[in-house]
């Protein structure tokens, strides 16, 4: 099902694919810009290079999806279940992801001096635990009482991003400027390679 055209910019006219069984679907390069798509089964969907703006994925299970260079700005993907899933390259702005499970996520880059971007999204109580995040573009995320812990921030861009009250128990740090990153109430002892700045060393 590839080359599917089924979006649109009028919310009235969407299509309705929610709780379908999609699993294993293959729907790469398709247009869905707007789509309702809640509590659905897409386990290791292929999705890749697909216009997903604004799509309402609430609920869905997402496990081991390959979602690689999509569009998935604004989209809802609150409560949903995203672990092990490959985002490399993908653009997640201002996306909705607040309490959705991350574990194991993989939001790095397919190439050297690539990035997924993740700029304004929304994460309070989401779960990227064990995620791949080097190198992404994440300026004004929300993380706030998120679980970071053994997730790899390696080289990422987090300014203006919150993570007060985030879990980040050997989170890796390593390349990342904290200058104007929120860090109150989360327990930077416990992560790993961050150089912190002296004026806020004393944060807690």
């Amino acid at each position: 099902m590839t080359h599917v055209n089924a979006g649109t910019i009028h919310l009235g006219g969407t299509v309705v694919l929610s709780n379908a069984d999609l699993s294993g679907v293959t729907l790469d390069r398709h247009y869905l810009r707007n789509a309702e798509i809640r509590d659905a089964n897409l386990e290791q969907a292929h999705l890749c290079n697909c216009d997903m703006r604004d799509v309402d994925f609430h609920g869905s299970n997402m496990r081991s999806a390959i979602i690689r260079r999509a569009l998935l700005i604004g989209a809802n993907l609150s409560g949903t279940e995203l672990s092990e899933v490959d985002f490399r390259d993908s653009h997640l702005n201002d996306a909705n992801l607040r309490g959705a499970n991350l574990q194991g996520a993989d939001l790095s880059s397919m190439h050297p001096g690539g990035f997924t971007v993740l700029n304004l999204a929304h994460l309070e109580g989401a779960n990227p635990s064990n995620a791949n995040l080097r190198y992404m573009l994440v300026e004004q995320a929300v993380f706030r009482f998120a679980d970071l812990s053994n997730a790899d921030f390696t080289g990422a861009v987090l300014g203006g991003s919150t993570l007060r009250r985030a879990s980040i128990r050997n989170t890796d740090f390593s390349d990342v400027e904290l200058a104007t990153v929120d860090m109150a109430y989360a327990n930077f002892s416990q992560a790993k390679n961050a150089d912190i700045p002296r004026y806020k060393e004393h944060i807690r």
